[in-house]
């Protein structure tokens, strides 16, 4: 599914959605921010960190918030039907992976010779299920005209503002770690900054919390590792039980 750097907001719906409103505020603050990273998943609309299953200890970390508060806020958006679970548990928007099989049918429409501009014009007002992702919608096709260059910078602004927050926090927490290692501080800034050119700030927040777990003696080529080999541990629920018991980057 192609990917958009940004999500389209329906202040209205997001007030209007009766199980959302049922919840605190901290726990849509917490649903909003699940909703973008998965919205950065694969596949997408699942809750999914480097294409696996995060551990509350790890969406803990990425958040900013303890663990404890965090199941709280899990258990009270679950009650209220805000997501749904697979069988292998792993959380997933309704309203996003309804967009994805519309997206794959209508390019599929388009290679068979229908339409291929339907990818561009779909249009995700559903009124069947006014639950959890209303807010959120792909569509290029705007719901009243504005002007192109408008809705472009619009959507750089936000895009923009969630970059910054990311990166806020991947720095902050990495470069903090590798220099507790003994890594000079510029050293450290400039792997975390080339690490980003090819990967998530997600996947590098994640990479660098694996590093800490495993008490790498010299972290930079173990993170390179995890991240260029995809090694499978970095999201093994073992990697994070000492984390679920108050543990975090130093």
């Amino acid at each position: 599914m192609k990917k958009y750097p940004w999500l389209k907001f329906y202040t209205s719906d997001w007030l209007a959605d009766p199980g959302l409103r049922m919840c605190s505020s901290a726990a849509r603050g917490l649903w909003i921010d699940m909703v973008c990273i998965m919205h950065d998943a694969k596949p997408y609309g699942h809750l999914l960190i480097a294409e696996s299953v995060p551990t509350d200890a790890q969406l803990s970390s990425i958040v900013g918030i303890p663990v404890e508060e965090l199941q709280s806020l899990l258990s009270e958006l679950e009650k209220s039907k805000v997501f749904s679970k697979k069988r292998s548990s792993v959380i997933y928007s309704r309203k996003l992976v309804r967009m994805q099989e519309k997206v794959v049918k209508a390019r599929k429409n388009g290679i068979k010779g229908g339409n291929p501009k339907l990818e561009k014009d779909i249009e995700i007002e559903e009124k069947k299920d006014s639950r959890l992702t209303r807010e959120v919608n792909l569509g290029v096709k705007p719901q009243n005209p504005e002007p192109r260059i408008q809705k472009q910078s619009e959507a750089d602004a936000s895009a923009g503002n969630a970059s910054r927050h990311s990166k806020s926090v991947l720095f902050d927490t990495g470069v903090t770690y590798l220099v507790s290692k003994g890594i000079d501080e510029q050293r450290a800034r400039s792997f975390i900054g080339k690490l980003r050119k090819t990967h998530s700030d997600l996947e590098v927040l994640a990479s660098i919390e694996a590093c800490k777990d495993k008490g790498a003696v010299d972290p930079i080529p173990y993170i390179e590792a995890i991240l260029n080999e995809k090694r499978p541990e970095i999201v093994k629920p073992e990697i994070w039980d000492r984390l679920q018991h108050g543990g975090s980057i130093q």
